[in-house]
Parts: C-alpha cells; structure tokens; sequence
C-alpha cells in the first residue's frame, strides 16, 4: 500500500505520549500523516516524548492563549520573551481564523496554566514578515507582537542566533511549550510546560517527503519516522534554543510537522532573519526594570527589603525566596503564626518622565474576614495631597497573585504604603505577599 504525506500547518502544544496508534484529523496511523501547521485551530494531537520541566529552566517562553481554544487553559500557541515587551511567535498564529487579537493573552512564568502565577499582557500589535500569506508553508512564518505592559525579567530574555554554525545538522535544540498529550477527541492534555531536545537533520530529509520547503528560510527538524518523539498542534511559534559559548540562542520556531506528530518537522531558520526581527524591537534589549526616579527594588531582587521601610503595630515583614510572582524574591507582611495589628512596608519615590501607571501583585491568605483582618495598599501624592486606595481592604485565600493598578503623575512625589492587618487569633494568621512593583 503507498503512503503519502501532504501539507498541512500547527498552532499546538509540546506533550507527553508514547507510540501513536489512533488516526486522527486527516491523517494517517503511524508517521505517515499529512504536514499541517500547529496551531490548536487545527486537528489536536500529540508532541511525543516530552517531559515536564518548569518556567524557570525555560524562562524565555511564553503562551498565547485565546478564549475559542479547545485545550482546557486555552493555550493556542507559544513564543519568546525577546524584550520585556515584544514576543517572536510564528506569523500564522496571527491568523484571524484562530481568533481576534483582541482576545488573545500572552502569559508568562507560569510553570502549571492551572494556576495564576506570572504574568499577562494584551496584544497592542504585531509585526508580521511581508511575504508572509496565511496558510503559506514555504517560509517567513515570523511575527513580532507588541504587548501593551511590560513582562518577564532581564534575566528572561532570549537572544535570536546570527551565527549560521548553529544550523548545522546535528545540533540538538531544546524546544519549550505546553499543549495536549493525546490526539484530537482524546481528552488528553498536560497544563505543565513540557520539554524535548529536537535534532536539526538534512534538507533531503523534509524535502524527500514532497513538502513545500525553502532551504535558506527553513529548518528541517528531526527526528523522522519516529512514533515517540515529534511536534503537534499548540507548538507552533515555540521557540527551538541552542547552548553556545556566548550562552543561550534562539535558533527556530516551529511553523509546521506531520499531523500525527511522527517528524520530521519544520521550523523558521531565524539566522535568516534575525536582522529583520531586530528592526522591530527597537530599544536597550536589558532595560532597567525601575526607570530613575521610580520603586527602587520593586520586585525585591535585591535579596533584601532595601529602599522599603518596615512599620506598623506588628511590624512583620519578611523575604521570601519561594512563590515570588515573577523573579526569585517577594516579601510578605504579617507571618504564618498570628500577629497584632498592622505591618507595613512604605516607600516615597518620584514618578519618572513618561510614567502613567503604579503597578502592584499581591497574594494574600486570610481565613478571616474582612471585619477583622485585612491587605490594602495606599498611594499618597505627596505634590497635589491626593490619596488612593488601588487595593481597598480584602481579605481573601487561594486566588494567587493579583494585580492592582493606580494613575500616576509624571514628576509628582508619591508614598506607596502596602498593608496587611491580622487580629492575633491563634487560628487564622493572615500574611499577605506582595512583588513586582513599578512605575511605568
């Protein structure tokens, strides 16, 4: 019986699976489907061999998820943290057939979607390559998008490789992404960031199948006729990174594979395109995080509660070095065992040219009620007298991390004043977390 492959592309996910033996989508059983693009709008199936990692190993990944998604935490795509404000995703994810991108979200440092760490940002815009066509497979399936806040770290940010060495088959790449571990109707799916170590292999390899692929736009990623490792629906724009001597590198995107997740696969070379990328970015691709004149240690990185001043009847703060809401530090006010009355941490800071909003997470466990123990947080504008209360008084458990918002004035002194208050029964303490603080 003859076998054929076709083409077809992917806005999926990277999942744990073993050999694939169900026939799905317009596929065949075994490695021997049709080509698609990944996206979830297209059949839903499996990237097999994956492992499940963390955010942190993988801190330049991010998700796009939008709400017609059939995976239950509406994941849609993937992409990289390339400034603190622009994300690389493949072209196609951008697609109206999947989705107005007004509803669309990009989410970042969540290692488990079915919890509300990290952070997340709106599309303002995107960039797309202007060759590019919906639906096209042979090539400059590259998009920028522009987040309307700011995400992620320095630390996060991933370089896009120019030395053209990396693209030389039989370089492992590491992809990172999340997605389902089963085929389309299965009700199988993994909500933890997955990770697998993808070979780059020969241009024969891809073109030998009859699939559309241009050589000098694209790479041709490995393994083939493999049932136990392979891309799926959900990864497309996932980023494909390399170790170099100069550190991590950006190499690939996926932009398509075999509908039953077998291999080979398809990426974009983005050596080929790594100047246009950075005409998009624009800007210091390390930026100081607490402009001057803003919150100095906001996310508390420092390692310590310098910049801040601890006050208030309890007065009981503490770094945290777990949990942080992005980052590795937090602090919490009040503790795990009951205290007396408020505690607070406070600080006065100038709002900084260009400035328009005071940004602030919070995380807080109280089982008590409002009537006796409470988090707040309190802005004072110290030039014009005014106060505001972003975070009125809330006594809440298990919702995470939250943020609260207020307007600043750009050259007007502010006091930030964040509280927590527990009435000092023995059986409900109430402490509250805060991170991630800033002034943009």
């Amino acid at each position: 019986m003859s076998r054929t492959r076709a083409a077809v592309a992917l806005a999926g996910c990277l999942v744990v699976a073993g050999s694939l033996t169900a026939t799905t989508g317009t596929g065949a059983t075994g490695v021997d489907g049709q080509r698609q693009q990944q996206g979830e709008g297209g059949p839903v199936q499996q990237v097999k061999g994956g492992t499940d990692t963390t955010h942190a190993e993988h801190p330049y990944t991010v998700v796009i998820t939008r709400p017609g998604s059939s995976h239950p935490q509406k994941v849609s795509c993937g992409g990289s943290l390339v400034r603190p404000n622009k994300v690389v995703t493949a072209a196609h994810c951008m697609d109206p057939t999947y989705g107005a991108i007004a509803d669309k979200e990009v989410i970042w440092g969540r290692t488990d979607l079915r919890t509300t760490e990290g952070q997340v940002a709106k599309i303002s815009s995107y960039w797309k390559h202007p060759d590019y066509e919906w639906g096209g497979l042979d090539g400059d399936d590259v998009a920028v998008l522009t987040l309307d806040r700011n995400i992620g770290t320095r630390e996060s940010l991933i370089t896009i490789a120019t030395d053209t060495a990396t693209n030389a088959p039989g370089t492992d790449t590491t992809l990172s992404t999340y997605g389902f571990t089963g085929p389309s109707g299965s009700n199988s799916f993994t909500s933890i960031i997955q990770k697998a170590t993808l070979p780059v292999i020969e241009d024969s390899k891809c073109t030998e199948l009859g699939w559309q692929f241009t050589a000098t736009k694209q790479l041709c990623i490995g393994p083939t006729k493999n049932d136990e490792l392979g891309v799926c629906p959900g990864d497309s724009g996932a980023p494909l990174v390399v170790s170099t001597a100069a550190g991590r590198r950006q190499v690939g995107l996926i932009e398509s594979g075999d509908s039953n997740c077998a291999g080979p696969q398809i990426a974009s070379e983005l050596t080929t395109y790594a100047a246009l990328i950075e005409e998009q970015l624009g800007g210091d691709p390390d930026p100081d995080p607490d402009p001057p004149g803003g919150v100095v240690n906001g996310g508390f990185e420092a390692g310590d509660l310098s910049g801040w001043t601890v006050a208030g009847t309890a007065r009981t703060a503490t770094l945290l070095s777990t949990g942080a809401q992005a980052g590795t530090r937090a602090a919490r006010l009040g503790s795990t065992q009951q205290t007396n009355g408020e505690s607070t941490l406070s600080q006065t800071f100038t709002a900084p040219a260009g400035s328009s909003r005071l940004s602030v997470y919070y995380s807080m466990t109280c089982p008590d009620t409002v009537r006796y123990a409470w988090a707040k947080v309190v802005l004072l504008d110290r030039t014009s007298g005014q106060t505001t209360t972003p975070l009125g008084k809330t006594c809440t458990s298990g919702a995470g991390w939250k943020e609260v918002t207020a307007t600043v004035t750009p050259g007007h002194s502010y006091t930030l004043t964040l509280v927590n208050r527990d009435d000092n029964h023995p059986d409900d303490p109430v402490y509250t977390s805060y991170d991630s603080i800033s002034v943009r």
